[in-house]
């Protein structure tokens, strides 16, 4: 089955059919999945995408599928266990988007100051990857032009440089100039990047977590594979966990 087959009905229903084994790995997987926007479905029919643990009987005739697997090597169609949240983001993408977005990133309400031709504005942010961010401005902007952007992040302040990559009118009909601003950030260290990646990777989960038992989520949380940061941040520490 060609990988965009059923594309245009997918991207429009987004329903996925995740099949695992434990209770709370499944509770916590559909939560995410509904966190990203897809609508999560127990029996699925031949349109939707199947998320399957390696092992597990699928439902007859479903080409388009994702294996998640505790041996062997992870590929385009299969996943490693315990799950990363990137890779699974990842995944995803193509089966819903003929120009799938690689890097996970996370719509909020974030404050920030924005540093541009020797001013300074206050603004929000509306998007946010470890390449790039959205944010309204009081005043247009030039495609091209230079940007400087101060926030804090769990708690560390950072200041991002970057460039205008798109500007969207958002003005009334007096012109007041007010736009939407896409941002890609020029990182000159990669560990700012990493930081921007767990940020967004905590605060899907943090989002999990408020709808679920914090016992379910916590024995859920056992079958992903975190950022030793992330999972301290979450109330969780286990040993041997990643800490790059």
């Amino acid at each position: 089955m060609s990988l965009f087959a059923g594309t245009s009905l997918r991207t429009a229903e987004k329903r996925i059919c995740p099949l695992v084994r434990e209770p709370d790995f499944q509770t916590v997987l559909a939560a995410l999945l509904e966190v990203w926007g897809y609508t999560v479905v127990s029996r699925p029919d031949g349109q939707d995408l199947v998320l399957a643990e390696e092992g597990l009987a699928l439902p007859p005739g479903f080409d388009a599928t994702i294996r998640l697997t505790r041996s062997g090597d992870p590929g385009r169609d299969r996943l490693a266990l315990p799950l990363e949240v990137e890779a699974l983001w990842a995944a995803l993408e193509p089966f819903f988007h003929k120009t799938p977005r690689s890097h996970i990133r996370i719509a909020l309400d974030l404050p920030a100051t924005v540093v541009c031709r020797g001013r300074m504005e206050a603004t929000r942010i509306s998007s946010l990857s470890d390449l790039g961010t959205r944010f309204r401005l009081s005043r247009e902007r030039v495609k091209g032009e230079p940007l400087e952007l101060d926030l804090v992040i769990a708690g560390h302040p950072l200041r991002l440089a970057g460039r205008v990559i798109y500007v969207v009118p958002r003005g009334d009909l007096v012109g007041s100039g007010a736009c939407e601003v896409g941002m890609l950030l020029a990182h000159s260290r990669c560990e700012i990047r990493t930081q921007l990646r767990e940020f967004v990777v905590r605060s899907y989960l943090e989002r999990v977590n408020r709808r679920l038992p914090r016992e379910v989520f916590c024995g859920g949380l056992e079958n992903f594979r975190l950022p030793a940061t992330v999972r301290v941040a979450l109330g969780r520490t286990s040993e041997g966990e990643r800490g790059d």
